[in-house]
């Protein structure tokens, strides 16, 4: 059975809020600085990539038998806001914790490792194809020479946060 601890939901909030705030100043400088503004489309980004990986993690392991939960590492939450004043991150802001009355198979740790960066995958897949439908959609109803139709809506916005569409500027 999943469950979920006070502490855990707790950290994974944490991890989330300042993820978006370390983004959001990342991508300051391509939107001419209005950090505030990016701070909800960031949580937009940082909840499906972020925990959808962890709880990824989590369910793998519950799957195979063993207790699993979420906690933050402080000092990987600091350098992550940290990083991103210098136009990098390095996010590292907790792991999941496995635990358990058997001994972990290299089997079970193997499928328990690699699940969370194939959902990664996945999102990367349906935000790419999300991005090429809105840039079509864009393109039609917004038609212009320079490109800028793309950005023309909310959801072309957010996918420009992504990185993808980005030469559409």
């Amino acid at each position: 059975m999943v469950s979920f601890s006070r502490g855990e939901v707790r950290d994974l909030l944490i991890s989330m809020v300042v993820l978006s705030f370390a983004f959001a100043f990342f991508f300051r400088n391509d939107f001419e600085g209005n950090f505030l503004v990016l701070v909800p489309a960031m949580m937009i980004a940082v909840v499906p990539g972020f925990a959808f990986h962890e709880l990824a993690h989590k369910f793998m392991a519950i799957k195979y038998g063993f207790d699993a939960e979420y906690r933050l590492w402080w000092f990987g939450l600091i350098l992550a806001v940290f990083s991103s004043f210098f136009s990098v991150i390095f996010a590292v802001p907790g792991a999941i914790y496995i635990k358990g009355d058997k001994v972990i198979s290299e089997v079970e740790n193997g499928k328990i490792s690699v699940v969370g960066p194939l959902i990664n995958i996945l999102l990367a897949f349906l935000f790419l194809f999300m991005a090429i439908v809105i840039a079509i959609i864009g393109f039609i109803f917004y038609p212009n020479a320079d490109g800028t139709g793309f950005t023309k809506t909310l959801p072309g916005f957010i996918m420009c946060l992504y990185g993808v569409g980005r030469f559409y500027y």
